[in-house]
């Protein structure tokens, strides 16, 4: 398009794109899930459709939702596994020549056919089956079509319509074509089923139908019929509308029910018994729509049923009307000492009626199963057979009963089976034969199918214990499941209002909530007790036959015992039945071979031509797929002994063994198969058995076809010139492991060196190492601020004394003072340049570059370690070219060796210079280290010497201050003394000319002031600094008021350990406006949401994964790691990929688990017990998410052990109040509780010293120790009055006046920093998080003046957001505030 987008790769994982698209995905050259959805979604587009793609031996089936013509089966036929031609066909064709050729020790071979419902299973199945009927002939007549006409019969009795699925099967079947072990045709056959889900035939979900064979048979059947079996159309009966679903878009059930009848003519079903098969069937119909009336009786009130209506169905069924109205108007109670019968209430009748329905559909069911499993003809049980297993996919619907429960355990045994066969069984196999294949770790689904059927607590296992004990319930069963499994991974918890009637469980599929009602009754499955024995009095020949038929499979104990006789006197329930059949199943197939058939549902809608990745992407890590195909690309499905592959040289094989004397038996098979011109790639030597890739079955029959006389000749002489090439490259790949051998020493050496140097680089990035640092910098800005300070404060008091004059009366005050001055400068010099040698110092002690240095060499050793394990690779290639006789390989691959350990050579000696470097540079930081630690002594002596000195001159400023005072004092005392003197005489001489005058007469003496005001001393002067806050005082002379008190606190530091209060800006007297006040305009609200919304919206938003990054527990480093919350526990994988599998590290959160802030941006701490976690987010909304939803889940466990009062803690002893509430100063900060108890989970939100809070109410609950709880305004949560553990005092009550204000309030546009709003009233409160900017307008409710007046006043926001600080308007003099 031309456009560029820039996309955050922080935390995502990147697939590398394939260059084409392939028909079998282990050609694939990236493996990955993106380019195996990629692959399948291309191969499905419509204009070019190819639904089938193989990984290997497996096919992958995409729904095509349409009809696809399918190919011939003669292109087929005889002929190996292809793989750009992937079909049914084709799995077809391997299991039956699997079955002929039988060199896996396994002749019987089985293809199970998966997935969810609406996958396409049964048409796969179909596809199968129609190809083994037709693989062969001159079998059993007629069997083949008897095999394919099956089909359309199960369909319609067994399959129905599901919101997911038009024809999805509602039952399961494995059905076995057995062929003749000479000549491989068809020899027999028989068929099993699984399950029925009965509880159909009356209940039906919304937008689903009943079993399609009786909308086919109201539809289809002869009216003659109709009419004799009273039927009417679809839309009368209850039990065919439920769903209000009738008929199905491009189905005609007609014509459908016109196959059926067709495929019975196949089968041999004689029409005289198909009419018994619709009576029956009209039976069900007429039985489920009967209704009772009630009597009196002195029984009390019983059911009535119309006689008219009971005749007519009793006669529909072939029974007598009295004995079938026992059926369900009466029960038989049976206790200790006798049996007795009783009428049944209407609601016991109801019940009878239904069970009987559902039970005679059953029994006609398995009728029909039988009839056609008897006419496949089963043959000698020693024959080989083929099975083929269609069984019901995963169901998760909006309500899942009994029925999916035991569908989905199905599911989860066949996954069972499928990790075994195709992971661990192949792995264990390639380990004990000495063949490496490197591939993933096979998913595991053994815990959960543990959870469902294990002893003595399995899901199954106890609802069948329950079911066994007097009076028993769902209540009883569900709660014992809470109980028994509430710390089980795969049991995740349900909503607290649902705990009594559902649970969950994590299938491997996914999560799935099952509601238990009425399970106890649908497990006992409790049918009247005499209905088998009304059946097998019926006069239909038919339904006699069906009277004893069960889905129950019938074992008799192996030694007759009194708990042998007590079992067997227990009815079997629906469930240990079920679990019986699937552990039978399971044994047949793990005794077998099994092909895999993988089918996936395109999207949910069936909606033809769409692909949602999404929706398919699921099912690909359901089924196991990705781990599959790296397994497969490697894997070698076809095996033959060296026995069975030796037989081809006949009466030559002694000779040959003569020639291969001294070598290996591996040898001799090697020059075999080199003779027969097999590719070295084709096959792997085992121990005991050669391994062909797939696809090279036909080779393997080629070579054992050629076992002739005439051929054994030929093959001696090509054996000759095999031994011959053998030698040659013998002698290459000796070359290449002595190579080997030398790089191997060579490779341990730098190996060696390399981690020597990394340990010694990283054993300087120690957390100690860091402090370190850290603490030298801190000393480093502490001498700086000193020497700074001191040297201002020095050079202001100089300048005050030349100002003050000081020395023009007393010279030696200001010698002794310049003295010290200059001692004090002097020393402050010194100081600054101490500091700024540490600083040069702490320069050299680049951390970063040691950790730089650190990771080149761990990336040399691993770059090494790369190119030694590629060469011992090829030399491992090359000496299997030497065993396959490959004397070209073997020298390419020598020469491969030689160019690899050269590098390694050239690699080595590159990396002992770089360990060279790196010791010299740890050598140098040492050094550095070092000098810096004593620099930093240095300085803090000279800091201190500094401040010494200082205190000093404060004294002899302060003394020269009142020397100089005093002098001038007597310097004036003496002036005056002098004038004083120099007047008396003045006057005495007047006197001796002025007879008669008193020369001491008052009113000639000057007059002096009686009261002098105090000089300001020096220290005022200094005190200028602080004229803003401190009023002159009569006691400003004294030193408490000297310079030394204020310049010894500026050059304190101050360090406090407060919890991290992200994004808030200062709250402080600087950045408080003044408002103008608007009267007519409506302004924005918004209320910030309270703990409790948040942690409701993170429980419904419900999983949260992604990538985050976690610190190492050992390296200190981050790693990306995609992270999952789901079900109560936090989980970590590698990659995404990953998930689900144990692979990952899980920890189950607990009502003790704190999420916490960290000191590094975007990071938070998860501490569970003592299990601490450090996760760093992409921004701060991915890290508040986080948190958010670990504090929710938290919160969501605790109460499950705690109950909130109903009055939600209001009581008249504690009723609501309004005050506000100081932090004081010095308390510890807080967290907020959820309630008020002192283990209650935290909301995440804190409170700290200065903060002032809004309270609604004061409580102290029973059991808190006499602890007080406040309650914050808001929903915040609560919080203690007194610290729990000190006693000591949190909060202290503040007075101030509340007056109502409703006015709007606009802040200037011209300020330049946002308001902060405020949780309360209080600079120092907790913000909220929202600003108000310059020029924005409020609303307020009411104003808060602390103490009544103060310059700051706080207003509270009409939209409940907080509270605001503004700042007072200070009124002109005279006028009103």
């Amino acid at each position: 398009t031309g456009k560029t987008e820039e996309i955050n790769l922080l935390f995502s994982e990147v697939a590398r794109q394939n260059p084409k698209v392939v028909a079998d995905m282990t050609a694939l050259f990236h493996i990955n899930e993106a380019g195996i959805l990629y692959n399948l979604k291309m191969r499905n587009r419509l204009e070019d459709q190819h639904p089938y793609t193989f990984m290997g031996t497996l096919l992958i089936c995409v729904n095509p939702l349409r009809r696809v013509p399918d190919p011939s089966l003669e292109e087929f036929k005889d002929r190996p596994l292809n793989p750009e031609l992937p079909h049914p066909y084709a799995i077809a064709e391997l299991a039956y020549n699997q079955m002929r050729l039988g060199s896996s020790g396994n002749s019987n071979q089985s293809i199970v056919v998966s997935g969810e419902s609406g996958a396409g299973k049964t048409e796969t199945s179909k596809i199968i089956l129609r190809f083994l009927a037709k693989r062969t002939s001159g079998g059993v007549a007629g069997l083949d079509e008897r095999v394919i006409d099956s089909s359309p019969i199960l369909e319609s009795f067994g399959n129905a319509k599901t919101l997911r699925n038009p024809n999805s099967s509602r039952f399961g079947k494995f059905l076995k074509l057995q062929f003749t072990a000479d000549k491989g045709v068809l020899g027999g056959g028989y068929m099993e089923t699984y399950l029925l889900e009965k509880s159909r035939v009356l209940t039906q979900g919304e937008g689903e139908r009943n079993f399609h064979i009786l909308y086919e048979m109201v539809a289809g059947l002869d009216q003659s019929l109709k009419d004799q079996f009273k039927l009417k159309a679809a839309s009368d009966y209850p039990i065919l509308t439920a769903g209000h679903c009738i008929a199905l878009e491009g189905v005609d059930d007609v014509q459908q029910f016109r196959y059926v009848v067709k495929a019975f003519d196949t089968i041999g079903l004689e029409k005289e018994l198909q009419e018994q098969v619709w009576r029956m069937l009209a039976t069900v119909l007429h039985i489920a729509c009967l209704e009772f009336g009630e009597e009196e009786t002195v029984e009390g009130t019983n059911a009535i049923l119309n006689q008219d209506a009971l005749e007519f169905v009793a006669g529909l069924i072939g029974s007598d009307p009295a004995e079938f109205g026992t059926v369900l108007l009466q029960r038989t109670i049976s206790t200790r000492n006798q049996t007795f019968v009783k009428r049944n209430d209407v609601e016991a009748a109801n019940y009878a009626r239904d069970a009987s329905a559902k039970a005679l559909y059953e029994k006609v069911f398995l009728l029909i199963v039988k009839t056609v499993s008897d006419s496949l003809g089963i043959g000698d049980k020693a024959l080989p057979f083929i099975g083929v297993l269609d069984i019901f996919g995963f169901e998760n619907f909006v309500r899942n009963e009994l029925e999916q429960l035991l569908i989905n355990y199905t599911n989860e045994s066949l996954q069972d089976i499928f990790n075994k066969q195709v992971f661990t069984n192949e792995i264990a196999l390639y380990e004990s034969e000495g063949i490496a294949v490197a591939v993933s770790v096979c998913p595991d689904n053994s815990e959960c199918i543990k959870l469902l059927c294990g002893k003595p607590n399995g899901v199954i296992t106890l609802l069948d214990a329950i079911c066994r004990e007097p009076d028993p319930s769902d209540v009883r069963f569900c709660t014992a499941l809470h109980s028994k499994h509430r710390n089980d991974q795969n049991f995740p918890s349900v909503h607290k209002k649902d705990i009594r009637d559902a649970f969950m469980v994590k299938h491997y599929a996914g999560r799935v909530k099952y509601s238990v009602q009425g399970w106890i009754l649908r497990n006992n499955d409790r049918i009247p007790e005499n209905f088998q024995e009304v059946m097998a009095k019926s006069s239909l020949e038919l339904a006699k036959r069906a009277a004893n038929l069960t889905n129950i499979p019938v074992k008799s104990p192996k030694r007759v015992s009194r708990a042998n006789i007590m079992k067997s006197s227990i009815k079997p329930t629906i469930a240990k039945g079920f679990m019986d059949s699937m552990s039978d199943l399971r044994n047949v197939l793990d005794g077998t071979t099994c092909s895999f058939v993988r089918c996936i549902k395109p999207n949910f809608e069936m909606k033809l031509g769409y692909f949602s990745n999404k929706y398919v992407v699921d099912q690909l890590q359901c089924l196991g797929i990705l781990q599959t195909c790296e397994v497969l690309k490697v894997g070698l499905p076809t095996r033959v002994t060296y026995t069975e592959l030796k037989s081809v040289l006949k009466d030559h094989l002694a000779e040959a063994e003569k020639m291969f004397e001294g070598e290996p038996e591996t040898s001799l098979i090697s020059a075999v198969l080199w003779a027969f011109d097999i590719p070295g790639d084709a096959f792997r030597l085992g121990k005991t058995r050669v391994f062909f890739k797939a696809g090279q079955i036909s080779t393997l029959e080629g070579i054992l076809k050629s076992a002739s006389a005439e051929k054994s000749a030929y093959i001696i002489k090509r054996l000759r010139q095999a031994r011959e090439d053998r030698e040659k490259a013998k002698s290459e790949a000796n070359e290449a492991e002595y190579l080997l051998s030398d790089a191997n020493k060579t490779y341990r050496e730098t190996e060696f060196a390399l981690t020597k140097a990394t340990r010694a680089a990283q054993i300087q990035l120690t957390p100690e190492m860091s402090e370190n640092v850290k603490t030298l910098k801190e000393v480093l800005t502490k001498t700086r601020n000193v020497s700074k300070t001191i040297t201002k404060h020095i050079e202001k008091l100089r300048k005050e004394s030349e100002l003050r004059e000081i020395g023009k009366y007393s010279p030696e005050a200001i010698n002794e003072l310049d003295s010290s001055v200059n001692q004090t400068i002097a020393i402050a010099s010194n100081t600054t340049k101490s500091a700024d040698n540490l600083e040069a110092l702490i320069r050299a002690t680049d951390l970063g570059n040691a950790e730089k240095i650190a990771d080149q060499l761990q990336d040399m050793l691993r770059e090494i370690t790369e190119v030694k394990n590629k060469m011992k690779n090829v030399v491992a290639e090359a000496m299997d070219a030497a065993l396959k006789c490959q004397a070209d390989v073997a020298k390419q691959k020598n020469v491969e060796v030689k160019v690899l350990a050269q590098n390694i050579a050239e690699m080595s000696r590159a990396a002992q210079l770089s360990c060279s470097k790196a010791a010299d540079a740890a050598r140098d930081l040492k050094g550095s280290i070092a000098a810096a630690n004593k620099a930093s002594m240095q300085c803090e002596d000279m800091a201190v010497s500094l401040q010494k000195e200082f205190e000093a001159t404060s004294v002899i400023a302060e003394k020269a201050d009142q020397m100089e005072i005093q002098a001038a004092i007597d310097f004036k005392k003496k002036k005056e003394e002098e004038k004083r003197e120099a007047k008396e005489k003045a006057l005495l001489s007047a006197a001796h000319v002025k007879i008669g005058a008193d020369p001491t007469s008052p009113a000639d003496i000057p007059k002096t002031s009686m009261h002098r005001k105090k000089k300001s001393s020096l220290m005022d002067f200094l005190n200028d600094d602080h004229t803003d806050i401190t009023e002159t005082t009569p006691e400003s002379d004294k030193t408490e008021n000297s310079p030394l008190k204020h310049a010894t606190h500026s050059v304190e530091v101050e360090r406090k350990g407060l919890p991290i209060r992200l994004n808030r800006a200062p709250s402080n007297m600087n950045n408080v406006q003044s408002p103008v006040e608007v009267t007519d305009e409506e302004v924005e609200t918004g209320k910030p949401k309270n703990f409790k919304t948040l942690f409701a919206e993170a429980i419904r938003a419900g999983k949260l994964e992604g990538h985050l990054m976690k610190q190492s527990k050992f390296l200190n480093r981050w790693k990306s790691r995609f992270c999952v919350l789901e079900d109560g526990y936090m989980s970590y994988y590698d990659k995404k990929s990953l998930v689900g599998s144990n692979k990952g590290k899980s920890t189950r959160l607990k009502s003790t688990t704190v999420t916490s802030f960290t000191n590094t941006k975007h990071c938070f701490c998860l501490r569970n017990d003592e299990e601490v976690w450090f996760l760093l987010a992409n921004d701060e909304d991915s890290m508040m998410r986080w948190m958010i939803a670990i504090n929710a889940v938290v919160h969501q466990i605790y109460l499950q052990t705690y109950t909130v009062p109903e009055n939600d803690y209001w009581t008249p002893e504690y009723p609501e109040i309004r005050a506000f509430y100081l932090m004081v100063p010095d308390a510890a900060p807080q967290w907020i509780r959820t309630y008020p108890e002192y283990d209650a989970p935290r909301t995440g939100d804190g409170l700290f010293p200065g903060e002032v809070i809004e309270v609604v109410q004061k409580f102290s609950g029973s059991g808190n120790n006499n602890r007080v709880f406040l309650r914050l305004a808001g929903d915040r949560g609560w919080t203690f009055l007194t610290h729990p553990q000190t006693k000591d005092v949190l909060f202290e009550e503040i007075i101030g006046q509340i007056e109502e204000d409703n006015k709007v309030y606009g802040f200037m546009a011209t300020a330049e920093d946002p308001v902060p709003i405020l949780y309360g009233p209080g600079v120092d409160s907790q913000q909220t998080g929202e600003y108000l900017e310059p020029g924005e307008k409020v609303r307020a409710s009411e104003r808060f003046i602390p103490d009544g007046k103060a310059e700051i006043i706080f207003i509270k926001l009409a939209d409940g957001r907080g509270w605001m600080p503004v700042r007072r308007k200070v009124p002109t003099p005279g006028a009103k505030e």
